[in-house]
């Protein structure tokens, strides 16, 4: 994860995601993060702290989440290709 350009981390409603709650701690700061915590997700209020006080780009849906990494990739490989 460290050598990724994107960290993409998605914590459904019905999961406990202990390992993916710890990668967003260590990569917190890493500038790298975005995030779909769905509504009715155990810990989402923690979530939501986190990504706040972070500045980590936070999504609501899956679907939003995935549109706004495909937009995040493409802006990466233009800034490549120049």
């Amino acid at each position: 994860m460290e050598s990724a350009d994107v960290i993409l981390l998605f914590l459904e409603a019905n999961s406990k995601s202990p390992i993916s709650m710890m990668e967003l701690g260590l990569f917190a700061d890493s500038g790298k993060l975005m995030v779909c915590c769905e509504e009715g997700f155990w810990r989402k209020g923690n979530i939501d702290i986190v990504c706040k006080r972070k500045g980590i780009d936070q999504y609501d849906t899956f679907d939003k989440l995935s549109a706004a990494v495909v937009a995040k990739l493409k802006d990466l490989v233009g800034r490549n290709k120049n």
